[in-house]
């Protein structure tokens, strides 16, 4: 009984996004099917009031939370195509060129480039437009990074440049601590991360944290201006200069996950994924890439393209583009943004009884003597200890074995099965197993029987 009672206290101190969330379906647009080169061939972007999607051969408005249809209009037939809100404008970009509408969808302007590209993000800054993507070469064997920069009072395209390091670029984003801009993509299949400032110089080169990492796919800021970038297994933390700081895992046991998109608010970074093929998640991590929660979004999904995850500052909007049972089209789901908590809860068993407590700092633990390991990230992990909750930061505990570390936090010596959950399942762990390995398996439970 403890161990229900235990999990149901936890996931109510996590603040557990409810399901069913909020959905919006719409039709999808056939010819994604044909686009494997691309996460999705379609977008999803919104301003203060509304979101728009693009679906197929068209664009459509909708208002936020209730999702009514309040306009629509057609578009051209090139793909990919992305979107980007900005005051009352929306732009959207194609392998061709670059379309500009009112925020009532009525084209302004129909603006081509001389030679196509596969644009893969856009975003407004200082009354210009950046595209990033990939140009293939003659032969469509290999590609090129691509930044187009874009004159927003005439919709012209003032100069092109080519990535110094990436093949691809997925995605650019502002900094809006240094006002520099972040560029995420790959070089072949390698993790590449660019620092450019307005001018399009290059600042500085994010080097690979972690040897064969993969693709870069998304980048976000929080206010002090620490970027959080996503890859193919983790998350990382990174300074303004682009010094790794932490890392998160978003690996789900063995099987292969799909990084979609991250957002960051309120001292939460919400990054989608998508485990296998078919099975969307929404990870919640803290500031410093402890996850915290954990989001099933998978219902009636058979296969996954793509994805976006979007706020206002108020709610979230996760964006998923999917294959049913009966077709292609957009999921969106919608949930208010969690808010740090300031206190700890401990829960007592069975009574039932809730304590809040100051925030404290844990105090320091010993180390063993004449040990070599390599340090760990920040990972806090929640120990049932009999009848109480204690958080545990295992960062402390470098090179000792998890019985240990438990016989500390609890004060007794651990009974014969120790078990670990990771916000979706158990497993049994051994006692002689070093703490790292809670890190490794993203455990935010640990408990002994």
């Amino acid at each position: 009984m403890l161990l229900g009672v235990a999990f149901s206290e936890l996931l109510r101190r996590w603040g557990h996004i409810s399901i069913p969330l909020t959905r919006l379906k719409t039709g999808f647009g056939a010819r994604i099917g044909d686009l494997g080169l691309f996460p999705g061939a379609c977008d999803v972007c919104a301003d203060d009031r509304h979101l728009y999607v693009i679906v197929g051969d068209r664009v459509e408005k909708r208002v936020k939370g209730r999702f009514e249809l309040v306009e629509r209009a057609q578009l051209p037939d090139f793909y990919p195509q992305r979107c980007v809100a900005s005051s009352d404008r929306l732009y959207i970009t194609h392998s061709r060129g670059v379309l500009e509408f009112t925020s009532g969808l009525r084209l302004i302007r129909d603006a081509p480039r001389s030679k196509p590209i596969f644009p893969f993000s856009a975003s407004v800054y200082s009354n210009q437009l950046y595209v990033v993507g990939t140009r293939l070469t003659s032969n469509r064997t290999s590609g090129s990074g691509v930044i187009e920069v874009w004159s927003l009072p005439n919709l012209s395209l003032i100069s092109t440049y080519n990535s110094r390091h990436c093949s691809t670029i997925y995605k650019i984003s502002l900094n809006p601590v240094t006002n520099h801009l972040w560029l995420m993509g790959a070089d072949g299949v390698r993790f590449c991360a660019e620092v450019y400032d307005k001018n399009m110089f290059l600042v500085s080169t994010v080097r690979e944290p972690i040897a064969d990492l993969g693709e870069a796919v998304d980048v976000d800021f929080d206010e002090g201006g620490y970027a959080y970038v996503l890859a193919d297994k983790y998350l990382f933390k990174f300074t303004m200069d682009g010094s790794m700081q932490t890392w998160g895992s978003v690996a789900i046991g063995s099987t292969y996950v799909t990084p979609l998109g991250l957002a960051y608010a309120n001292g939460y970074v919400y990054v989608l994924v998508s485990q296998g093929y078919s099975k969307p998640l929404l990870l919640v991590f803290d500031r410093n890439l402890r996850r915290v929660d954990k989001v099933d979004l998978s219902s009636r999904v058979a296969k996954v393209f793509g994805g976006r995850v979007l706020h206002d500052n108020k709610n979230l909007y996760i964006a998923l583009a999917i294959e049913s049972s009966s077709s292609r089209e957009w999921v969106v789901h919608t949930a208010p943004l969690l808010t740090p908590r300031q206190v700890v809860v401990v829960h007592q068993a069975p009574q039932a009884k809730r304590v809040q407590l100051e925030l404290q700092h844990p105090r320091s633990q010993p180390k063993p003597q004449q040990v070599q390991v390599e340090a760990l990230p920040q990972h806090v992990v929640t120990v049932v200890c009999k009848s109480n909750l204690v958080e545990v930061d295992v960062s402390r505990f470098i090179g000792f074995s998890i019985g240990e570390m438990l016989s500390r936090c609890c004060g007794s010596s651990p009974l014969a099965k120790v078990y670990g959950y990771d916000g979706l399942a158990l497993r049994e762990l051994s006692p002689q197993e070093k703490v790292d390995a809670l890190v490794k398996s993203s455990v935010i439970v640990l408990y002994t029987q």
